[in-house]
């Protein structure tokens, strides 16, 4: 999907300005792609803040917000662009699991999955980390080495992010498995079940690529 973006803002580079073909009237607004990962990203600090209270969050306005990041968009999508070059430290653990939402649906599209695989695959890369929200955030913003301690409770949080996510109901049961799993590796290195190969699902093994980029 990146070198796609890359080489269509070459072949555009410089060209005219293309004819107009449909009336300026029937001309539909291109819509504000830049805005969505701000909605994302409010949305997800509220899943935290219900998290960290025990209380359960809404699952449709996340549906909305994946559904738009998969529609139809131009070369130049302001919300990729956006995902790659935001870099604000102290917002990290939510614009992070946004980018992996934002990376996870282009990398759907580039691998020809229709759209409603598209949309899961985006909705869970957006939570597959809501368990980080129970982390304390010295641990988070930590500037050096992790303690064993500090390891653990960080290797526990797949399996507290499935248990929160297994509260959406059986119909989303993959978005749970794949917050469970997110962090196995192909060779059986990963945790915290040490999976292997084709045991991981097929979103958590590129949501989990995603995640380390």
């Amino acid at each position: 999907s990146f070198s796609r973006l890359a080489a269509a803002q070459a072949s555009t580079a410089g060209r005219a300005p293309a004819t107009q073909v449909f009336p300026a009237a029937t001309a539909r607004p291109a819509p504000d792609r830049k805005a969505l990962y701000a909605l994302a990203g409010s949305y997800l600090a509220q899943a935290f803040s219900a998290v960290r209270n025990r209380r359960a969050f809404p699952l449709e306005p996340a549906l909305r917000i994946v559904r738009r990041m998969a529609a139809e968009c131009s070369d130049r999508d302001e919300l990729f662009v956006t995902a790659l070059h935001l870099d604000q430290p102290a917002q990290f653990p939510i614009h992070h699991s946004v980018n992996v939402a934002v990376y996870a649906v282009k990398m759907a599209q580039d691998l020809g999955f229709d759209a409603d695989r598209q949309v899961q695959i985006g909705l869970a890369g957006l939570l597959h980390d809501v368990g980080l929200a129970l982390i304390p955030e010295p641990i988070i913003h930590k500037q050096g080495a992790l303690s064993a301690a500090d390891l653990k409770t960080l290797k526990d949080r797949p399996n507290s992010a499935s248990q929160i996510l297994q509260c959406l109901g059986p119909e989303h049961a993959v978005v749970a498995e794949c917050a469970a799993q997110v962090y196995e590796r192909i060779d059986g290195s990963g945790y915290p079940r040490g999976l292997k190969g084709e045991e991981i699902h097929e979103y958590a093994q590129i949501i989990g690529l995603l995640d380390i980029y």
